[in-house]
């Protein structure tokens, strides 16, 4: 019970500080981590009260979606997806991809709460390619991690059909690269292998940065060797030090 009080009363004195702050963008960073954890905390209402001070739309919209999340998790899945669908008609209002954060939140958020279909939705309606991809990657990640490999299957397939263009390459790599340690941790190293592989046909594309390039095939070489790939590593590092030079 003293750690409970102790901890409202370090949250009451963290929100009077946040709201000290002049700088918008700190001030929507700070309020946000404070609602975040009022929501970890159980404390929802207020948690929502502190996320409807955010004017940054963007910051209060993974605000919100971080208190849907936890919403899910205490088993208020009806609650939890009016806060979902709040969230996300508030990250609508940011017309840049700066949201892209709030949207991965919120996906995540919506799949794990077994709202798959409007998850999918989510990345449906993202004109950024970079954005969407992160979003598909998050949502097959978890769904993956719930057990439900077929259709992690499927939506990671969805986010390698989209076009990386000339300066999307990298990100498309970074994120398969993330995709494989993930699967790796959760026992699929046959999987995180061949999404390993896929990382090094869409890293080769890479044209416009080759420092880039190789540092993204040196974490590859990493990767491969954690995994045991050892001479598969070396035929990948090798390829980044041509490409270094």
């Amino acid at each position: 019970a003293k750690e409970k009080v102790r901890a409202k009363e370090v949250l009451e004195h963290a929100l009077k500080v946040a709201e000290k702050i002049e700088w918008n963008g700190e001030k929507a960073k700070a309020l946000r981590e404070i609602a975040a954890v009022l929501a970890r905390m159980g404390q929802f209402d207020e948690a929502l009260k502190v996320a409807e001070r955010i004017i940054e739309d963007r910051r209060k919209a993974e605000a919100l979606a971080a208190i849907a999340t936890e919403l899910t998790q205490t088993g208020e899945k009806e609650r939890a997806k009016e806060v979902f669908e709040y969230a996300l008609k508030v990250a609508e209002r940011d017309v840049t991809d700066a949201k892209g954060k709030a949207l991965v939140e919120i996906a995540t958020g919506l799949t794990q709460a077994g709202e798959l279909e409007q998850a999918l939705k989510v990345a449906e309606g993202i004109k950024w390619a970079h954005v969407k991809l992160e979003v598909l990657v998050a949502i097959a990640q978890s769904l993956a991690q719930m057990g439900e490999r077929k259709q992690a299957k499927e939506v990671f397939d969805k986010a390698l059909e989209i076009p990386e263009g000339k300066w999307w390459a990298g990100w498309k790599a970074e994120a398969l690269r993330k995709i494989a340690v993930g699967l790796a941790q959760a026992g699929e190293r046959e999987w995180a292998k061949e999404i390993l592989e896929q990382a090094l046909k869409v890293t080769e594309r890479i044209e416009n940065d080759p420092t880039y390039k190789a540092d993204a095939l040196v974490e590859i070489a990493e990767k491969l060797s954690q995994m045991g790939e050892k001479e598969w590593a070396e035929e990948v590092l090798g390829q980044a030090l041509m490409v270094a030079e």
